[in-house]
């Protein structure tokens, strides 16, 4: 067939018997592997169940239909989960194997840009918590609370200062 729409009436079985890349469409859109039960999307070689290749940006895109995209992708060797519709990236893993939250360059293994709402904290090694630098003629308030478990010991520590 060389134009047009094919119409199957009923419910059809496709059996491929052509093995790798045993159904090519428009040239590596989509390839249907029957030897090894793989599809994929961008590359004629899937090297899983399902295989996403694009060298901009492979993404995964989910939409509810009405009001919100998001998308699971790599991007700059990360991987990302981003809101497409906010385009935002929410969910970050670098290279490095650091998560960044609300970040797209996290620095360090967790590191959440913006506040941070905890229940309950628990500190396996010591920790110093730094905030970083206050700017010239600039006013800044930081306060740091700490509640610690440690082997039956109850610890409460608390810091404030305003530079």
């Amino acid at each position: 067939m060389n134009a047009g729409t094919m119409t199957l009436a009923n419910d059809v079985a496709v059996a491929l018997s052509g093995g790798a890349d045993g159904i090519n469409f428009d040239a590596n859109t989509l390839s249907i592997d029957a030897t090894t039960n793989r599809v994929g999307f961008g590359t004629t070689g899937p090297a899983s169940a399902i295989h996403i290749s694009n060298s901009t940006y492979p993404q995964l895109e989910i939409d509810d239909a009405t009001s919100r995209n998001y998308a699971l992708g790599v991007q700059s060797s990360s991987f990302k989960i981003r809101d497409v519709t906010g385009t935002a990236d929410r969910l970050v893993l670098s290279s490095a194997g650091n998560w960044g939250i609300a970040t797209s360059n996290p620095s360090a293994p967790l590191h959440v840009a913006g506040n941070v709402s905890l229940s309950s904290m628990s500190v396996v090694d010591a920790y110093t918590p730094s905030f970083g630098a206050v700017t010239a003629g600039s006013t800044s308030t930081v306060t740091w609370t700490e509640t610690v478990d440690r082997i039956g010991e109850f610890v409460t520590s608390s810091f404030t200062a305003t530079m």
